[in-house]
């Protein structure tokens, strides 16, 4: 992440953002200063290019990954599960989706052997997002971060690999703080194996100098649908990131099929401008969020 910060400042600084001006970005200038940088995890300049306002491509390669916000609801056992027992739910569900996003994490930190067991039931190609603990974010509100984050990487890295994304959900009565703001992201900096994203979830975030922070730092805006709280409909990293939890019923609302077609031509455009695609469904009121997510999965064709 601070490699692509001093990219961008580069660039500006040289004039050289007139390579990004045009709808098809200069590889051949950008891939070079790629292998200068040495990053990490698939990390492309030109995909972060992407993150700039206005700019597209076709480029890269772009995944969409489709799960639930959780696995492990009892009510899911004959709605979902058809009465597997529940030491098989996850492999169970990682046959049908090929991301998760764990929520077990926010609420208490995970034992090593726990991530080493949520490894060893998924595919080789399945991923997670992990819920940061919610001390950093609640209590602390990203106050003094740096060993919430190291103690964050350290526990997860037993997913190896197939941890894609880190999650950092805000309260909502945490109003804006762009200095606070700007020194977690450069904190977040030493995490840099991992992309990361940001569910704000009261609207004095939803400002200009917020997108900007983050774009810079290739830090996704979590577009969150719920009932309970505003959304923000903003693009700043190089993937898009959304959480369904329901709406205008918080965790209970159905997505129609009409609106999940919506969604599938929203994805379809971001896919074409090489941004990968994560949308979780959270709500897991009667088994709604693994219907709501096959059915997105059969209009996108997957």
């Amino acid at each position: 992440m601070r490699c692509l910060r001093l990219f961008h400042r580069y660039c500006t600084v040289n004039n050289f953002m007139l390579l990004f001006s045009r709808d098809n970005i200069n590889v051949s200038i950008c891939m070079p200063l790629l292998k200068q940088c040495h990053l990490q995890n698939g990390r492309s300049i030109a995909k972060y290019c992407l993150s700039l306002p206005g700019k597209t491509g076709n480029f890269v390669s772009a995944n969409t990954y489709i799960g639930t916000s959780g696995w492990n609801y009892p009510h899911w056992k004959s709605r979902f599960y058809h009465g597997a027992p529940k030491s098989q739910w996850l492999a169970y569900y990682a046959r049908r989706f090929n991301a998760i996003e764990i929520n077990a994490t926010f609420y208490r930190l995970q034992a090593e052997k726990t991530f080493q067991r949520w490894y060893r039931q998924t595919p080789d190609k399945f991923r997670f997002v992990i819920k940061a603990n919610h001390y950093l974010t609640h209590t602390k509100r990203l106050n003094q971060p740096h060993d919430s984050i190291r103690l964050e990487q350290q526990r997860a890295q037993a997913l190896k690999e197939k941890l894609a994304l880190v999650l950092w959900q805000l309260p909502g009565n945490f109003t804006v703080n762009v200095n606070r703001l700007s020194l977690f992201v450069d904190a977040l900096a030493s995490w840099d194996s991992v992309r990361h994203v940001i569910e704000f979830r009261h609207s004095s975030w939803f400002e200009t100098e917020v997108a900007t922070l983050l774009r810079h730092s290739n830090i996704a805006v979590c577009q969150s649908d719920a009932g309970g709280w505003p959304l923000w409909r903003e693009v700043t990293a190089d993937f898009v990131y959304l959480r369904l939890h329901g709406k205008p019923h918080t965790y209970v609302s159905n997505y129609s099929i009409g609106k999940l077609s919506a969604l599938a031509a929203e994805i379809r455009t971001w896919l074409k401008q090489g941004r990968d695609v994560h949308v979780y469904f959270d709500n897991d009121a009667e088994g709604r969020a693994p219907r709501n997510a096959l059915s997105l999965q059969r209009l996108l064709g997957e």
